[in-house]
């Protein structure tokens, strides 16, 4: 794993991130204002995603109570934690 406050001397504002094209920007983040390169997702992570979005709208479109957490456990397969 890579130090990178170690390889940028100092902190980054946001203007100065603004600054960095566009293109190259969309893969980094600011971290305590230090850039980090993003992350790339996996499949697993994509898949959770949209288990978790499909549950929300489910569980959305057929709410009677203010959100039953029922349904949400349901379309994600989950048991709940206790």
């Amino acid at each position: 794993m890579t130090v990178w406050h170690e390889q940028q001397h100092d902190p980054i504002t946001w203007e100065m991130f603004l600054e960095i094209d566009e293109d190259i920007r969309r893969d980094l983040e600011i971290v305590d204002g230090f850039v980090v390169p993003r992350e790339q997702r996996g499949r697993d992570h994509q898949k959770v995603g949209t288990r978790l979005s499909l549950a929300f709208e489910q569980a959305a479109m057929n709410a009677t109570d203010p959100f039953p957490l029922e349904i949400l456990w349901e379309q994600l397969e989950v048991a709940p934690r206790v």
